[in-house]
């Protein structure tokens, strides 16, 4: 025997969209928590040959310090001249490792980020500094550079490096 089936009209379904409206909309803020973009804009003068590195850190935007082949360079502005490393006698104090103009321009940098943070509790005066240098500048003037930036409580460091 042969089962028959009736003959219903078919009627078209409707579509309830609002729970798929509010999956959708848990997914994209999901996805804008959890996105991490960090858009850090490194400034180089196109004399810098970074080295290389496999360190997956993001920078943070703090003070720059900037030593290419010719010149130190603090937020953009350039406050010493050096010829493949060697500094002019005239620019270093008498114990022949303060640098003194980046020594003059990180004590104003410092001031002014103690006025800030003294007015503004959320900014914190920390003693933070990128260093931007190209891989042939010798030690020595890396060492420099360091000793000046520790002496105007500039004693953290961070460097700059190009992922292999």
């Amino acid at each position: 025997m042969k089962k028959r089936m009736s003959k219903k009209r078919m009627e078209p379904a409707e579509l309830n969209i609002t729970a798929l409206l509010d999956m959708f909309t848990m997914l994209l803020i999901f996805l804008l928590i959890n996105y991490s973009a960090v858009s850090y804009a490194i400034k180089t003068s196109g004399l810098i040959d970074f080295p290389k590195s496999y360190s997956e850190k993001k920078p943070e935007e703090i003070l720059n310090i900037v030593v290419d082949k010719y010149n130190i360079v603090v937020d953009g502005v350039v406050v010493a001249k050096h010829n493949k490393g060697a500094l002019s006698p005239e620019v270093i104090d008498d114990n022949g490792f303060r640098i003194i103009p980046l020594y003059d321009a990180l004590l104003r940098y410092s001031e002014r980020n103690k006025y800030i943070s003294s007015v503004n509790k959320k900014v914190v005066s920390g003693g933070k500094v990128i260093l931007q240098m190209d891989r042939d500048v010798p030690f020595s003037l890396l060492r420099q550079v360091m000793y000046t930036a520790g002496q105007a409580e500039y004693n953290d460091f961070k460097f700059i490096a190009i992922k292999k």
